[in-house]
């Protein structure tokens, strides 16, 4: 671990570990001929190469034992807070910039939550189905890892950050450390959509185009006109008419970023000309205009350790500041205070730019990676153990790979292949390779990512790296001394682990009503559902990052059934004044209640009948009436088919059927008696002697008559024999009076 020699650091003079005398002679020089330096890099800096591999581990482990060791997954932060000024100067150099990369270039792919709804979706309206779903928290999309900690931006659009907070680079109003992600306190209810974390400080950029910084400003790198630092974000003084699309948090004390009109501009410290404006040594805490080469444009930009590099529009890379290793790639190891061309192999075009502690990767339009700077511990990746190279060098690529995707630490690289697969090389002491070694890299090895995950973003700290994955979540590796992985422990890993954004859920309502028997098992919840009737919204309240949240699904479960007529009612005809019962059924779930309706006709109009709210009514029309049953729960409505009672009149008994009558004798007319009154006639006489018979009479009441309108003779000839008789009869007795 090479020591800070920055002018002006504000993190002090990493003392002992190796440093050496001839070291703390060295930085004394500096701090004291620096500012006299007109140009190029400070006196004596060539002499320091020499040390920088001098007791690498022994020094970091020297400083961890003088804050005290361990005893707990977060115990050691605490005691190391008492070394704040110290550990500060630890932090080595990384690249600030990936985030702000993969918004650049559009390299970010957003991870939606995996909620769909609550499983089953129904269930009895007596309750007690186990209802399960997975919580919609928030996931990352975006992230940036710093000297000692690192930041997020979530699908929320809030930033989230965790690691050493000794500076309040974490953003959350404390400067407490945090081992597992907190939200950085929202100002003005800022949208953030892209972030950097630099050594001690963070940058990010709004939606609507503002900037925001927190953490140390000893001076000037928040450029907010001030040189104070802040626990919580404050807004960069932009300059007049421009708007940053990137930001680059640097170490070193100094930030960079792309302007709305191409230009990149930094702010911050200035000792080795890392602003770029010429005008080194003298910082700035405002953001102040990089001196650009005609004709160019810039559109990334990526902060190292007091050196940046840029990509312009046509692919080609720009460097400016420290070059003692050379790390600006223009073939010297001179420093320089405003932009220098890197010197790309023949028709090389750069698509990304990654500034690393003291070298810089690039990537080029072919798939290659090409490194140039210092090679400490590999990280040119080409297989050579020189210790630099001021011009770009090929890293030795896998055969069949392509990359499309890089980041630089302080002495590791990472690229992402195509296929969504990871390879890093370089320093490996603390597993910021993933490889499940300790063990140094000069050419590129394959991380071990978690089995059928794939890569989508990635970041590299100081000494520890970073990745989106395919899943949707997080994962860290590497040096976990100040939390800077998120996992809630200060333990180094050497493979991925996942960074905790796990959610708790505190509550599942069905309606108003909570479900009963909760538990949780990682981001999935299970209830037992209380009783209800119908659907019902399930809200779920959970607590994710200290911040309680509530996820609404409208109407995700549903209870009873609607209701089924199962029996329909039957109509009849009835005698008037009679009554008559008429019945119909239903299913459903709840029990579905029932009313009667009659109407005039069966298009209506219809109308309940009064009390009629039972399966059986019973009716009494006085005309025909249609009747239906109306069934109802809180899942609807079923109506029973119509049908109609039709009363009837009273029928009198049929006419009996027509007596049959023998025909009579025919009685002739009494023959001539000489005036015998006493004489009969004979009865085979039917009329008197020489009179015609009677004429005919009309048919009685009662008398069948044809359907053409004539009298039915049979029944008349009875009647005329009737009548005959009884004039015989008369007359008989007619005569025997006159006789006497």
């Amino acid at each position: 671990m090479r020591c800070n020699y920055l002018t002006g650091a504000p993190y002090g003079f990493l003392e002992g570990a190796d440093c050496g005398p001839q070291a703390r002679r060295k930085k004394e020089k500096m701090q004291t001929n620096i500012s006299a330096t007109p140009g190029g890099e400070a006196p004596g800096d060539e002499d320091l190469r020499g040390d920088e591999n001098a007791g690498k581990s022994r020094a970091l482990r020297a400083r961890m034992a003088r804050f005290g060791k361990q005893t707990s997954p977060i115990g050691g932060y605490a005691e190391a807070q008492a070394g704040a000024s110290r550990l500060d100067g630890w932090r080595r150099t990384a690249p600030r910039m990936v985030g702000a990369l993969v918004l650049a270039l559009g390299l970010v792919t957003p991870v939606a939550g995996a909620h769909a709804s609550p499983q089953p979706t129904s269930g009895p309206t007596a309750g007690g189905t186990k209802v399960s779903d997975t919580v919609d928290g928030v996931h990352f999309t975006q992230l940036s890892g710093g000297g000692a900690h690192s930041v997020a931006i979530g699908s929320d659009r809030n930033a989230y950050a965790w690691g050493s907070n000794l500076s309040g680079q974490l953003g959350d109003g404390s400067k407490t450390a945090a081992a597992t992600p907190v939200m950085v306190r929202v100002p003005d209810q800022a949208s953030f959509v892209q972030i950097s974390a630099g050594g001690g400080h963070t940058m990010a950029i709004d939606s609507h185009g503002v900037t925001w910084a927190w953490g140390g400003s000893v001076l000037g790198e928040l450029g907010d006109g001030t040189n104070s630092a802040s626990t919580t974000p404050v807004k960069v003084k932009l300059p007049s008419g421009v708007t940053f699309t990137q930001v680059s948090a640097g170490d070193g004390s100094f930030t960079t970023a792309i302007g709305s009109d191409g230009h990149v501009y930094a702010w911050g410290s200035n000792g080795f000309g890392q602003l770029g404006n010429g005008d080194r040594p003298k910082g700035s805490n405002v953001p102040v205009q990089v001196r650009t080469p005609d004709g160019v444009t810039f559109r990334q930009v990526s902060a190292g350790n007091a050196f940046a590099v840029a990509l312009d529009s046509t692919g080609n890379a720009y460097s400016w500041g420290s070059n003692r290793f050379g790390n600006l790639g223009d073939g010297s190891s001179s420093g320089h205070a405003t932009p220098v061309k890197v010197q790309a192999p023949a028709g090389t075009t750069f698509t990304q730019v990654s500034a690393g502690g003291d070298f810089a990767v690039a990537l080029a339009s072919d798939g290659h990676v090409y490194a140039w700077g210092s090679n400490e511990s590999g990280s040119l990746g080409n297989g050579s153990t020189t210790d630099s190279s001021p011009v770009p060098e090929q890293v030795s690529t896998p055969a069949g790979v392509s990359f499309d995707q890089l980041a630089a630490g302080s002495t590791h690289a990472l690229a992402r292949a195509t296929d969504g697969s990871l390879y890093g090389w370089g320093s490996n002491e603390y597993g910021q390779l993933a490889d499940a070694t300790s063990v140094n890299r000069f050419t590129p090895v394959k991380v071990h990512t978690p089995a059928g995950m794939t890569v989508t973003q990635i970041t590299a700290g100081d000494t520890h790296s970073l990745a989106l994955a395919s899943d949707g979540n997080a994962y860290a590796w590497g040096l976990n001394y100040f939390n800077q992985l998120g996992d809630g422990t200060a333990v180094s890993r050497m493979t991925p682990v996942q960074v905790k954004t796990a959610v708790s859920v505190t509550s599942v309502l069905f309606g108003d009503e909570p479900g009963t028997d909760l538990t949780q098992t990682g981001d999935t919840w299970t209830v037992l559902a209380p009783p209800g009737c119908g659907p019902r919204d399930v809200t779920v309240s959970y607590t994710q990052f200290g911040v309680q949240h509530q996820s609404v699904t409208p109407k995700g479960f549903t209870q009873g059934t609607a209701p089924v007529v199962t029996t329909q009612p039957r109509g009849a005809e009835i005698e008037q004044g009679s009554a008559a019962e008429v019945s119909a059924a239903a299913s459903g779930d709840g029990t579905p209640l029932v009313q009667w309706q009659q109407a005039p006709a069966s298009a209506g109009p219809w109308s309940d009948i009064a009390g009629a709210t039972a399966t059986s009514t019973t009716v009494s029309p006085v005309a025909s009436t249609w009747l239906r049953a109306v069934f109802t729960n809180c899942l609807g409505q079923a109506t029973s088919d119509a049908v109609v009672l039709t009363p009837t009149m009273t029928q009198l008994p049929p006419a009996p059927a027509p007596v049959s009558v023998p025909a009579p004798t025919p009685v002739s007319s009494p023959p001539a008696t000489g005036g015998n009154p006493d004489a009969v006639p004979s009865a085979g006489d039917s009329s008197p002697q020489g009179v015609s018979s009677a004429p005919s009479t009309p048919a009685p009441v009662g008398s069948s008559v044809s359907a053409g309108g004539s009298v039915d003779r049979s029944a008349l000839g009875v009647v005329a024999a009737v009548l005959m008789a009884a004039i015989a009869a008369s007359a008989v007795a007619m005569r025997r009076m006159v006789r006497r």
